[in-house]
């Protein structure tokens, strides 16, 4: 949606000749969720104009244009009820569209670059991209009860397979589990894994639907005949629980119990990460780890870490979370091992450190369809050195 009125708004600012009102007008337009596409072109364009086509500028730098802007009106203040005090907050969208306007120009800029003379090639983004990798794509494999296994991708539509009173169907790319009015056989287990650069989606029996990650996988009964429906995990995965108040659902990984009724939640329990994450997008969770208990709230997540201590719910940008679910990598004040882990897993590298890198906190947002050099363009402007050879990333500091 476009709003001449902010355009005027925005351009008046930049030009410092904004009243006092005009800027209290611009700092509530841009809040609205409605005009996210317009704040980031907008962005982009100022960027572009003001600081110089090409320039790449920083989040830093956009998150500080942010806060002056929104600085101006008291009537954005916000209290923080915990605190007692007045707080002014950029919503997490909006960080996120400003930084998506760095991205823009940044893209932009590089586009233009790419289709400079060949013979002004030879430089390290040149190098980049000569030696680059494709990101990964819509695959799992399925290990049946009986230990068959089947690659599960947008082919092989149709029935895959009989387990016991359980159909096994792949449709529209997506395998659904069927199951007859009866079933009175043994409980089978099957689980669905992704590798690297893989990610999945599936259909439970209950008709719960779930999302896998790269480098994923859950072990989960074909047909749910008792009180109790139960899955493992590993990895990643986000989960849309059917409702059934009749059913308790209960998703365990590396000794954390989550257990839900008619909800949405992510867990992410990679072995290389720190702690076991659980975030709450909708409904709420009981969460279990050893003797301690927590319930979250929607927006809320909590930790088990490697000593089997579970955290107290803290407010996060669901967004960013589960931002792999919706094709795209996002970070809120990511430092960059923690970006990089991310990438590894999608793009099938593994990332060498050559010396210390230095600390700093990213943000912003890109498609996961682009290519590895791809992403790591939007990372060259903070002093880090990229180099691909074949799977490996080497990262040094500049």
């Amino acid at each position: 949606m476009n709003d001449a009125r902010l355009t005027y708004l925005f351009e008046k600012y930049y030009a410092k000749t904004a009243s006092p009102e005009e800027k209290a007008e611009l700092a509530h337009l841009i809040t609205m969720e409605n005009y996210r596409e317009q704040v980031m072109q907008l962005f982009a364009d100022a960027w572009e104009k003001y600081e110089g086509g090409g320039t790449v500028i920083s989040a830093e730098r956009t998150e500080e244009m942010l806060r002056h802007i929104l600085h101006e009106p008291p009537s954005l203040a916000l209290v923080d009820v915990r605190k007692g005090t007045q707080v002014r907050r950029i919503p997490g969208w909006l960080r996120v569209t400003a930084a998506a306007a760095v991205l823009l120009l940044i893209l932009r800029g590089f586009q233009l670059w790419n289709h400079r003379p060949t013979h002004a090639v030879n430089t390290p983004i040149a190098q980049l991209h000569a030696a680059d990798v494709k990101p990964g794509s819509y695959k799992a494999s399925l290990v049946l009860a009986d230990g068959s296994r089947i690659v599960l991708d947008s082919a092989g539509m149709g029935k895959l397979a009989q387990q016991g009173n359980t159909a096994v169907v792949n449709k529209n790319g997506q395998v659904a589990y069927q199951t007859g009015k009866k079933d009175t056989g043994a409980v089978m287990y099957n689980t669905i894994a992704t590798g690297k650069g893989e990610t999945y989606t599936f259909t439970l029996a209950d008709g719960s639907r779930v999302w896998l990650n790269s480098a994923s996988s859950i072990n989960f009964p074909v047909a749910f005949p008792g009180k109790e429906r139960r899955i493992k995990i590993t990895g990643e995965v986000y989960v849309q629980v059917a409702k059934d108040p009749s059913k308790t659902f209960i998703a365990t990984a590396r000794g954390l119990d989550v257990q839900a009724l008619g909800t949405e939640f992510d867990i992410n329990a990679y072995s290389d990460e720190d702690n076991i994450n659980t975030t709450l997008v909708e409904g709420a969770v009981k969460l279990t780890g050893g003797s301690a208990h927590a319930i979250l709230k929607p927006g809320e997540q909590a930790h088990l870490d490697n000593d089997g201590q579970l955290s107290q719910p803290k407010d996060v940008d669901v967004e960013e979370v589960v931002s792999w679910k919706e094709g795209n990598f996002q970070f809120e004040s990511a430092d960059i091992r923690t970006i990089l882990r991310r990438l590894a897993r999608w793009y099938d590298v593994e990332v060498v450190y050559e010396g210390e890198v230095k600390e700093r906190k990213f943000f912003g947002i890109i498609s996961r369809n682009s290519t590895l050099a791809g992403v790591l363009q939007m990372l060259k402007a903070s002093d880090i050195k990229f180099r691909i050879e074949g799977k490996k990333l080497y990262v040094t500091s500049m």
